[in-house]
């Protein structure tokens, strides 16, 4: 409900996503309206049944001491085509959840299912009931272009295991075994006419076992990472010090080497403070700057949250200001609700 302030209308969902999440809590997702086909930023965070066929993506803002992280639903902004053919009987797993499909009773049929884009691993029983065994299977993206097939980089294993179908699964499993053991498979014939050329067919490290259970990571595409500029300035305070060492490793060699760290830290630490007796730059938790008698020298940092973000900016009165662009890594997921 209710447009975000500003300009809330855009020609495609790229631009209006980076829009929204440059302004902070003032937009609380992006709903496609069919009628004047544009994105627009929306101020509301609860989803609204609608009855023009409207698409909303729902962003849920979590503040964090490393930045800022968005993370939505598990509903997905795309949809992947998965496709998977066995010899003989194939059962499949997305996310550890079963799906069905058509085409799994046999071994010459293509089953053909619909995934979420942000899906984190696929899990493909393949049961064989005797003669050649082998199992196939591609994924595409929403514009048709194969991202992921079975090869190597997959998994098998004669047994399953709890998780096995799940992303992070921990299990010590071997690559999968490329085999030439299913004649027709490897021709482009039949139902997987039209496959990938870069596929192949696996199965686990012998052929002796009569169920294969293979799995593979995927990196969700739901999840964008991108990069957000910071301007940092340090302002220097001669004879000045900061009270109380910061937590973990506090001295450093170098000025630059110590800002690193103290950026780092967030709250953690309050600036830097030059002891001139150790020759050593050291991270403190103090904020507030104390005469000193023995000519150290303090960097301040004063943070400062704003609706866009993070942004850092360390004041005071300054004979020397040290200017630096950090880039920091934000994960942004987008979750799609139609209608």
């Amino acid at each position: 409900a209710g447009y975000s302030k500003g300009k809330h209308k855009y020609n495609n969902l790229k631009t209006a996503a980076r829009a929204c999440f440059k302004r902070g809590r003032g937009c609380g997702g992006i709903t496609y309206e069919p009628r004047s086909k544009k994105y627009t930023l929306r101020r509301g965070r609860k989803p609204r049944r609608s009855r023009t066929g409207e698409r909303s993506w729902i962003k849920q803002v979590t503040t964090s001491m490393g930045g800022l992280s968005f993370t939505g639903p598990a509903n997905t902004a795309n949809q992947y085509t998965l496709q998977v053919i066995c010899d003989d009987i194939t059962t499949i797993f997305v996310d550890g959840k079963r799906r069905t499909a058509r085409g799994t009773g046999r071994w010459n049929q293509m089953a053909t299912l619909k995934i979420p884009s942000t899906t984190r691993a696929i899990g493909i029983k393949c049961k064989n009931n005797g003669g050649p065994y082998g199992l196939m299977a591609q994924v595409k993206d929403s514009s048709g272009k194969v991202i992921y097939v079975t090869d190597n980089s997959w998994q098998c294993s004669n047994r399953p295991q709890r998780g096995w179908a799940t992303g992070g699964f921990r299990g010590r499993w071997r690559p999968a075994t490329i085999t030439r053991n299913q004649k027709p498979y490897l021709r482009n014939i039949g139902a997987w006419r039209g496959m990938s050329p870069n596929k192949k067919v696996i199965w686990t490290n012998t052929g002796r076992d009569r169920a294969a259970f293979c799995r593979k990571d995927l990196r969700s595409a739901g999840r964008r990472t991108t990069i957000r500029r910071l301007k940092v300035r340090w302002g220097q305070r001669r004879g000045t010090y900061l009270a109380g060492y910061s937590r973990g490793r506090h001295k450093y060699n170098n000025l630059k080497r110590a800002a690193k760290e103290c950026f780092k830290r967030g709250k953690g630490c309050g600036g830097i403070t030059y002891e001139p007796r150790s020759k050593k730059y050291t991270l403190r938790r103090g904020r507030k700057p104390r005469r000193s008698r023995s000519g150290e020298i303090s960097w301040i940092k004063q943070v400062v949250t704003s609706m866009g973000g993070l942004s850092f900016d360390f004041s005071g009165p300054t004979r020397q200001v040290i200017r630096r662009t950090t880039t920091r890594r934000v994960r942004v997921t987008w979750g799609q609700h139609n209608g």
